[in-house]
């Protein structure tokens, strides 16, 4: 693997890795930290219907930072050698705490 600091990415002929900043947060794709950083409770509030999907091309979500897909926790587990107990954590819970408050509204009894 080949370290490139300039994009803080590592790459092999395959693969690119971005690297967790200095927060220990992974980009999930180049140009994520971009996007805006916002409450799940503000992009909730965007919403239309309250059954509406929140991902896609044009869903609430798609221009924030709320949703944290599960592909970054699973390169960390497939090279846990590589990242931190805690980079792993923050990573983890940046992904289950949208989950978790996702399925709260969701799931609410009547």
């Amino acid at each position: 693997m080949c370290y490139n600091g300039k994009t803080n990415s590592i790459y092999n002929e395959n693969i690119k890795i971005n690297q967790p900043n200095e927060d220990g947060i992974i980009e999930q794709f180049d140009g994520y930290f971009s996007l805006e950083d916002t409450s799940v409770d503000t992009v909730r509030s965007r919403l239309l219907d309250e059954k509406e999907y929140w991902g896609g091309a044009y869903g609430v979500a798609s221009q924030t930072q709320v949703i944290k897909q599960a592909d970054v926790i699973a390169m960390m587990s497939i090279f846990k050698d590589e990242y931190t107990k805690e980079q792993m954590q923050k990573n983890y819970l940046k992904g289950l705490i949208f989950r978790l408050l996702q399925k709260q509204h969701f799931h609410k009894s009547p």
